[in-house]
């Protein structure tokens, strides 16, 4: 009875309305809002990345950070991803599309489900690279869809290492991403 009571009260919607309330870092997970430990090096990586990113980037292209609601049908849900890309609308997508990602980068949380949450954007039309990134260790995972709605996969895991995200032409480097980071003991 109490888990179904906060299955109600705390929809995805909801959820994201008080999400920008607290002060505290939760997530929402089979309808419970939790807190969630205080991580200082996830910040740290998103600022970097997106730093890193926001010099490349074409004056065409939009990035988001933490603030565009990505609709995923298939698994009626709306998700906020830690950054986001769009470019304009091209004959490729249809109008409503426009607004929906080419790249999507995560840092990932200890609690995330990273299958999961891939198999979800995954649904999304316009996504033609998707980048995690774990805030535990030096690792960039980096998938890029195929011909065949086939994703491929390769990862960087050396300083010297960067990837090149094709459909936005920028390059994200390691070292650029944990640029003052200090990995934290688990």
């Amino acid at each position: 009875m109490i888990r179904s009571l906060l299955t109600f009260c705390f929809r995805p919607a909801k959820y994201l309305l008080l999400m920008r309330q607290v002060t505290y870092q939760t997530q929402l997970k089979d309808g419970i809002l939790s807190h969630m430990r205080k991580n200082y090096v996830q910040p740290q990586i998103l600022k970097n990345t997106f730093t890193s990113l926001l010099i490349q980037l074409k004056t065409e292209s939009r990035l988001y950070v933490l603030n565009l609601h990505t609709k995923v049908s298939s698994f009626q849900l709306t998700t906020e991803p830690d950054l986001a890309i769009t470019v304009p609308h091209s004959a490729r997508f249809p109008l409503p599309a426009r607004l929906n990602p080419v790249v999507i980068i995560e840092v990932l949380c200890q609690d995330d489900q990273r299958d999961f949450k891939f198999k979800q954007y995954r649904q999304i039309a316009s996504l033609c690279e998707y980048v995690r990134i774990d805030p535990k260790r030096y690792l960039i995972e980096h998938f890029v869809i195929q011909p065949r709605n086939e994703w491929k996969r390769s990862q960087i895991e050396n300083k010297e290492d960067r990837i090149y995200l094709a459909s936005i032409a920028c390059y994200l480097s390691l070292a650029a991403v944990y640029n003052k980071v200090t990995m934290e003991p688990d």
